[in-house]
């Protein structure tokens, strides 16, 4: 019973560990007397399909069973049986070794059995050449679980020394099994070089064309995604190229501001450099951007001031007398030689003048049938603008055509249908964002006291639901209009009638509206005035944003009260700036405030030109007390330019003075001359 319960569990056991795949060999020490037992290993395969069971018979203490059985008869017998030595261990499994990294942790594991009640030890041993006869123990490695070394690379065996120890044995009191020998192949990790990733530009813009002294901007996007940072150099290129360029000293933001001072093609790039310490191979990358040019133009004159053409009405006709019910038509002929575009409005006059009417919805077009339902008579006259664009003056311009009468004489027999609605719009037609608020509406209207419905249709559509004046469109393209339904039940005709409104197109974009940056809110210049020679003007602007961006200044001087097409002031950057007063003359100056926002999703340069401060240079002394005028906005700068005008009125009477003393006591007075100078210093 023994033996068959010690065959179950190691059948067991190796079947759990060969599901956990591990090869489970039964092993002996390969001696010539073997015990007589049947062992079993399980095959396990690794790639997922069922294992199977096998049984090998070992001849492993064939001896010892014999003994045992000798023993037992002998008792019965009364004879002396043959000795009994400890039974040799039988391995159930072992696993482990492969291949390893260093560092890594290389297990193995062996796990053996004897079924004489003797007690099982352990010993490893290391080999270089995978044989199990002469290898070396592992000092302290007398444990079923073993870790090989791994802090080196290299080729070694490992094999265990089992161990059975039964004292109640009467012949050989230990027996040993020997495993087979397992490979550990350590080697070095394969390093993985990693460089600064190269810099991904997006886009560059600001090239174009430039009066002289116009403000020019070029600006490129890039990014990278390994955390680096990006820094930039602009280069100047004469051909366009974009590889011998000159870099241009202090140029290293994502935008410049280049020279428009000369005429001529200036072509510009960008070297973008992301710089990432953190990777351990090439700290730097580079990429080019594309090459922009701009061009320097001189300024043209200005050019002579056409306003958009006044229409020539031609005719309007249509008036007459109708009966109630009848199709009256009114339409008038216009036309320009300008290449403008006409539009047109109807009115009704009360009194047949062509002034003063009221403005008829939806009378929009050349043709315009007026309402002859009601008895009466009514008076309608048509405006008619000219739109031209392309002009630089006025880009409209009216005409309005003479009044018609058109009398309504009452038809008792007519049969009344339901009157056709007036619609006019869908306005609202453009393009728009999810978030935006917005709508598209028509306005409709019927003189005959019936109910107006609606409904809208997307590209001829029916759109569910849509039955209001207000509809919002859904994301995406389409052509909207409304078709408006009155219904007349009093009426003795037709008791519905529907007008459809014009078809509009809308875009409608996914998610919000891109946000630009802010247009920064600019005081000043103040500074402006008369100065002496010499003297140091200041002028100064004040500027704020509220988005976050980033505020630049740029002066220019105009030799006339204009702020456009001023000469760029190389150097003038700051919110303050002093002119020279070198030369006498009058000059005008002003800034371009630029707010500056990279977290903008759309345009992120926005520009602020500022009036003029006009800043007039005279000689000293060439007008009598002509001092600098302060600004009139500074409280400040009237109480500095009231003592200056004390200071130099004081300065000329001292002269004087000094003069008169000089002539009236010759050399004898100088020194009187002296300590009344003194005493004017002192009270400065």
């Amino acid at each position: 019973m023994k033996t068959y319960r010690m065959k179950a569990i190691s059948l067991l056991a190796a079947w759990i560990l060969a599901m956990s795949g591990c090869l489970t060999p039964v092993l002996a020490d390969g001696s010539e007397e073997e015990e007589n037992r049947e062992q079993y290993f399980i095959i396990y395969d690794a790639n997922g399909g069922e294992g199977s069971i096998e049984k090998t018979a070992v001849k492993a203490g064939e001896e010892a069973a014999r003994s045992e059985d000798n023993a037992k008869t002998g008792e019965k017998d009364g004879k002396e049986s043959d000795p009994v030595d400890a039974q040799a261990p039988v391995i159930e499994w072992f696993c482990g070794g492969g291949a390893f990294f260093v560092g890594d942790k290389a297990l193995l594991e062996i796990h053996a059995s004897v079924g004489d009640g003797g007690t099982v030890s352990y010993q490893w041993y290391q080999s270089t050449d995978g044989s199990t006869a002469e290898g070396t123990a592992v000092a302290g490695a007398q444990d079923t679980l073993f870790e090989a070394p791994t802090q080196e690379a290299g080729l070694l065996y490992y094999y265990c020394v089992v161990t059975n120890t039964n004292e109640q044995a009467d012949g050989k009191k230990t027996a040993q099994t020997v495993s087979q020998a397992v490979s550990v192949m350590v080697t070095e990790p394969r390093k993985i070089t990693v460089d600064a990733e190269k810099p991904v530009i997006e886009w560059i813009s600001g090239g174009g064309t430039f009066n002289q002294g116009d403000p020019a901007v070029l600006e490129v996007k890039a990014t990278v995604t390994d955390g680096g940072t990006l820094s930039y150099q602009w280069y100047r290129s004469e051909d366009g190229t974009t590889e011998k360029g000159t870099a241009l000293d202090g140029a290293t933001e994502n935008t410049y501001y280049p020279s428009t001072d000369v005429a001529g093609t200036v072509y510009y790039y960008c070297e973008v450099t992301n710089t990432n310490e953190q990777v351990n191979g090439e700290k730097t990358a580079q990429a080019v951007s594309e090459a922009v040019s701009v061009t320097v133009e001189d300024p043209e004159p200005e050019p002579e001031i056409v306003n958009a053409q006044t229409p020539v009405i031609e005719w309007i006709r249509g008036g007459g007398t109708f009966q109630t019910g009848d199709k009256a038509a009114l339409e008038v002929k216009a036309g320009v030689s300008d290449g403008g575009s006409l539009s047109y409005q109807w009115y009704q006059s009360s009194d047949g003048s062509a002034a003063g009417g009221t403005a008829i919805d939806g009378a929009v077009s050349a043709a315009y049938q007026p309402s002859t339902e009601t008895a009466g008579t009514f008076y309608y006259y048509c405006e008619v603008t000219n739109t031209n664009d392309s002009v630089n003056g006025e880009k409209t311009a009216q005409a309005v055509s003479d009044a018609v009468k058109v009398t309504v004489n009452e038809n008792v027999s007519a049969v009344t249908d339901a009157e056709k609605p007036k619609v006019s719009g869908p306005s609202g037609s453009g393009t728009y964002y999810e978030s935006d608020n917005f709508k598209l509406q028509v306005k409709a209207s019927a003189g005959d006291g019936g109910t107006l419905t609606y409904q809208w249709y997307n590209n001829k559509e029916k759109i569910e639901g849509a039955t209001q004046a207000e509809y919002k469109p859904s994301v995406g393209t389409g052509y909207y209009y409304c078709v408006v339904v009155n219904i007349n039940p009093n009426a003795s005709g037709e008791k519905t009638a529907y007008t459809a409104s014009d078809a509009v197109k809308v875009t409608v974009k996914e998610g919000n509206r891109p946000r630009a940056a802010d247009t920064p809110e600019v005081s000043g210049p103040s500074g402006g005035g008369t100065y002496y020679k010499g003297q140091s003007p200041r002028l100064e602007v004040k500027a704020s944003v509220d988005d976050g961006g980033t505020l630049t200044y740029q002066w220019y001087k105009n030799s006339k009260n204009s702020n456009e097409n001023g000469t760029r002031i190389q150097g003038a950057t700051s919110s303050i700036y002093q002119p020279s007063t070198k030369t006498v003359g009058t000059a005008y100056y002003y800034c371009v405030v630029s707010n500056t926002n990279e977290e903008a999703s759309e345009t992120r340069t926005v520009r602020y030109v500022t009036g003029t401060a006009k800043v007039s240079v005279i000689e000293k002394g060439s007008v009598k007390n002509n001092v600098k005028r302060a600004s009139p906005v500074s409280r400040n700068n009237r109480t500095t330019a009231t003592k200056t005008r004390a200071s130099n009125a004081r300065t000329e009477d001292e002269n004087n003075v000094m003069l008169l003393l000089l002539l009236m006591l010759g050399a004898g007075g100088t020194a009187a001359g002296l300590i009344l100078r003194r005493r004017f210093r002192r009270q400065d």
